[in-house]
């Protein structure tokens, strides 16, 4: 529980120092986010990649790409790694991601 509140409150603590922010400062941190969002996009590719590979097992062993269950654990497990105050935020992201993965695995199985 302390963990996650101390989480938390870092989470919390850049926001309020954010008032006083210079110009150079804001341009800062879109330069962090944009280094972010870089990485995101390679990560991005290596999970639709793994996904794609996903779909041809599941097309040869006759698996649906859906599996609810798999689905409502991964979200359970992977939203616990965030502080708590970003959890639906996070949950919300996963679930777009996995929505993603299935259309993805859906067109690669068709081409298949």
């Amino acid at each position: 529980m302390m963990k996650n509140m101390l989480s938390t409150i870092s989470c919390i603590q850049p926001l309020r120092r954010c008032f006083d922010m210079s110009e150079n400062e804001l341009a800062d941190l879109r330069s962090q986010i944009d280094d972010v969002d870089r990485q995101m996009a390679e990560l991005f590719i290596r999970r639709m990649r793994v996904s794609g590979n996903i779909a041809v097992f599941k097309k040869k062993a006759g698996l649906n790409i859906f599996d609810q269950e798999r689905e409502k654990e991964k979200l359970a497990v992977q939203e616990m790694q965030v502080p708590e105050l970003l959890r639906p935020y996070y949950r919300e992201f996963l679930e777009k991601c996995m929505e993603l993965s299935k259309n993805y695995q859906k067109e690669v199985q068709i081409e298949l």
